[in-house]
């Protein structure tokens, strides 16, 4: 199914295939494979998203220790760059 799509019909077919497999039972580790081979640009994509997503968990983060630093009345202290993980 992946190989045959066309671009258009891939982007539903990601989305609704993993839940579609977990729903019974069946492995989806090998999606990101099968769709990089059909979409070389595709491995980049996600390799980023993932940068990004990290990025946003350590802002939260840091978001985090400033409110409790204002809620303890105590500067935050601990914060750490996401650039690094951009």
């Amino acid at each position: 199914m992946i190989s045959a799509a066309s671009r258009e019909e891939l982007g539903t077919l990601l989305q609704e295939l993993s839940p579609y497999l977990r729903a019974r039972g069946a492995t989806v580790d090998w999606i990101d494979e099968a769709v990089a081979q059909v979409v070389p640009e595709f491995a980049t994509a996600r390799a980023q998203l993932k940068r990004a997503e990290a990025a946003f968990q350590i802002t939260r983060q840091n978001v985090g220790f400033v409110k409790q630093g204002f809620a303890n009345g105590r500067p935050a202290t601990i914060f750490a760059d996401p650039s690094e993980y951009a």
